[in-house]
């Protein structure tokens, strides 16, 4: 059974069904998202991960919430359609100009309207792909939702392809033909206007660093070059060999630049802080809340995370810093990247998964990283904008893709000196995490007993953190021996 690409994609999407059901709290006409139950590009993942016997209650009990979700989508979209079709550039609803005038938003309204008593595998690609880009494009990373309408240009090719013929034989088929023709061509577009914007800008940013090379220039050109290089990573743009290499010698002579910049007084002085810095997930804020109970219970892992943090020398205390995480301090409070096993990044500890893990042990077991008086410990969880990926699927990715297809740049990341010492490669893991579309490495088992594990965060979005954390007042703090402080 192949389970690893299954699992990566279900965690995924476990993250956007919880960022959807945000969205459903606030606007009640919404229905769940039916990616799980309809999609075939998920669909075959799961089958391929389970056994046979449990595939077969699987895909019964998938077949059971099909039918519920079309007939949810039917009700759900009857008036919004009777009032759009008011503003129908035509009155012939089969031809691919009656839905022109349409957004992606509405023709999602029109295709989930449509009934001919059960829809096929093809269509419901269509609808639930669109349902996700419409819904999750604004609350994700602009990469990844390249990805998401990439992949529904895909499934609207697919339909258009495999039903053409027989389509056209009924009245219901027209219009269907003629509502998903229309949404490729609006797709199409966005996607070769993105595709150009993401060449233009590459060329363009490299040649204004050749020009000067000022901070904004190298942020630029750094970003830039990034966000190609994503795309080509996750498959969504593919660059020819001559392009790949242009694109690897340019960034490997970007990152040169990027090693002279500044960072704030408040970050560690290192090549992760740069280049986070630069793409723009330093700046990226945490959610605070008063009850991380229930946002812990609600998150993708179930439970809670702590992050210990000692004083720096001739400081009471590391409440600053604590604020600094939680975004509420003083000066620029962008993200602190300190050093670790899988990279650099903010460092979690979490229960695990063995028996007699808790999140009191882990709690505990965190304090050793905030042994001096003064050390604070703040709770959080990752949250649905988290993006995990487990440390050893990430070292192979990078070395079956990374490492072949960019070397210059492979090697510009891994041999950089940081501090005036060599570090290992491992130090710039996360920054590989982050061209795949990773913000959070978990690595493995950190306690003796197996009980924590860690994980390390590049991106604070990813983060709900509780407004209220524990300072030590002795060394080596018991718990009575501690006080409440409010971020």
């Amino acid at each position: 059974m192949d389970t690893r690409l299954f699992l990566q994609e279900d965690e995924r999407l476990k993250n956007y069904e919880l960022s959807s059901q945000r969205q459903i709290e606030k606007n009640k006409d919404e229905t769940e998202l039916g990616y799980r139950d309809v999609n075939t590009r998920f669909l075959e993942l799961e089958k391929a991960a389970f056994k046979r016997d449990e595939w077969a209650q699987k895909e019964e009990e998938h077949k059971v919430r099909k039918q519920n979700l079309e007939t949810a989508w039917h009700k759900s979209t009857t008036e919004k359609v009777a009032d759009l079709s008011k503003r129908a550039a035509t009155r012939n609803k089969k031809e691919k100009a009656y839905y022109q005038n349409f957004s992606l938003e509405e023709l999602e309204a029109f295709i989930k309207n449509s009934d001919r008593g059960g829809n096929s595998d093809t269509y419901n690609n269509v609808v639930s792909d669109l349902e996700l880009y419409n819904r999750l494009s604004k609350e994700v990373d602009p990469n990844e939702s390249f990805t998401l309408l990439t992949r529904l240009a895909e499934s609207c090719r697919t339909y258009l392809r495999e039903h053409n013929k027989l389509i056209m034989w009924t009245s219901k088929g027209k219009i269907r033909k003629a509502m998903i023709a229309q949404l490729t061509d609006k797709v199409n577009m966005l996607l070769e206007t993105r595709t150009t914007q993401l060449v233009d800008e590459t060329k363009s940013s490299y040649e204004a660093l050749s020009s000067e090379k000022s901070e904004k220039n190298v942020n630029r050109a750094v970003k830039a070059h990034f966000n190609r290089i994503c795309q080509h990573l996750q498959g969504n743009v593919t660059m020819k060999e001559e392009e790949m290499g242009q694109v690897d010698t340019q960034m490997a002579e970007v990152f040169d630049e990027l090693k002279k910049q500044k960072v704030d007084s408040n970050q560690s002085d290192t090549m992760p802080t740069r280049f986070f810095n630069a793409i723009g997930w330093a700046e990226n804020k945490p959610r605070l809340t008063d009850k991380i109970d229930k946002e812990a219970k609600n998150s993708p892992l179930k439970r809670k995370a702590y992050h210990a943090i000692e004083p720096i020398p001739g400081q009471e205390n590391a409440i600053g810093m604590a604020k600094q995480l939680a975004g509420t301090g003083e000066g620029t409070n962008r993200q602190f990247y300190s050093d670790g096993m899988y990279g650099r990044g903010t460092y979690l500890a979490i229960s695990s998964d063995m028996k007699g893990a808790s999140d009191e042990k882990t709690a505990e077991h965190d304090w050793i990283y905030g042994q001096p008086k003064g050390s604070v410990q703040v709770v959080l969880c990752l949250n649905e904008r988290s993006r995990i990926i487990r440390e050893r699927d990430l070292k192979d990715m990078v070395e079956d893709k990374f490492m072949k297809q960019f070397p210059k740049l492979y090697q510009k990341i891994a041999g950089i000196y940081s501090s005036g010492r060599k570090r290992s490669g491992s130090e710039y893991l996360t920054i590989f995490g982050a061209f795949f579309g990773y913000n959070t490495v978990k690595g493995y088992a950190g306690s003796v007993d197996h009980l924590t594990d860690y994980y390390v965060t590049v991106d604070r979005s990813a983060m709900t953190i509780s407004r209220r954390g524990e300072v030590s007042k002795v060394m080596k703090a018991d718990f009575d021996e501690r006080d409440d402080f409010i971020l």
